[in-house]
């Protein structure tokens, strides 16, 4: 366990204990309150460039069907932001061609939707 949640732990205790001694337990949630949390540096976001992002997509060898497929996954999730889980999760009921949609089951079972806009052939 971890120091804030040990903190967090005495300090809910210290909620529970005020319905018992109102006195006693207000001034232990108070000294509780007045221990710092050990805050820890948040690393930045990293993401591709333009030219990584590219390198990426021309990696699998389109010439062959498993390359194609590959590509075909890549630039899927790409567009559409999708974590891989939630790509290996889809069934073809997730997908609604006549609302222009993906239903998809992400973190947490929560469900959202993503648009499948509208593609012109050349």
């Amino acid at each position: 366990m971890t120091r804030n949640q040990r903190l967090s732990a005495l300090t809910a205790f210290a909620v529970y204990a005020q319905n018992r001694d109102f006195g006693s337990a207000t001034l232990f949630r108070n000294n509780l309150l007045k221990i710092p949390r050990k805050r820890a540096q948040r690393k930045g976001r990293s993401s591709f460039t333009r030219d990584e992002v590219k390198i990426l997509f021309d990696l699998p060898d389109s010439r062959a069907e498993i390359g194609l497929r590959d590509k075909t996954l890549l630039c899927f999730m790409y567009a559409s932001g999708m974590r891989a889980q939630e790509v290996c999760e889809l069934t073809v009921g997730n997908i609604h061609p006549d609302r222009s949609g993906i239903n998809v089951h992400g973190k947490g079972q929560k469900m959202h939707r993503i648009g499948i806009p509208a593609v012109q052939v050349c």
